[in-house]
């Protein structure tokens, strides 16, 4: 998606502003699966066993890459359909 992200970028030549925007968006959500996959493998050192605290604990991290994901989709979207509607002429 981060390809997809730059290649959009680009065809649509975004502003400097603009894909600093998009560039911290695609930085954000790789950190958060990076951190997601940090606490996954911290939790299977720590125990094979199924234990709710340790499993609310990857839910969480779970949910916090979904989040980060859907502002970073919500910014992108807003970006791109505001460039793509004035290539379309809906928007001056």
């Amino acid at each position: 998606m981060a390809g997809a992200v730059v290649a959009a970028a680009v065809l649509l030549r975004v502003g400097l502003l603009e894909a600093c925007l998009l560039c911290l968006c695609v930085g954000l959500v790789l950190a958060a699966e990076m951190f997601n996959t940090a606490i996954e493998f911290l939790s299977r050192e720590i125990t094979h066993e199924e234990r709710p605290g340790i499993a609310a604990a990857l839910d969480t991290a779970s949910g916090a890459v979904l989040m980060v994901s859907l502002t970073a989709a919500a910014v992108g979207s807003v970006i791109f359909l505001s460039h793509v509607s004035v290539l379309l002429g809906w928007w001056k």
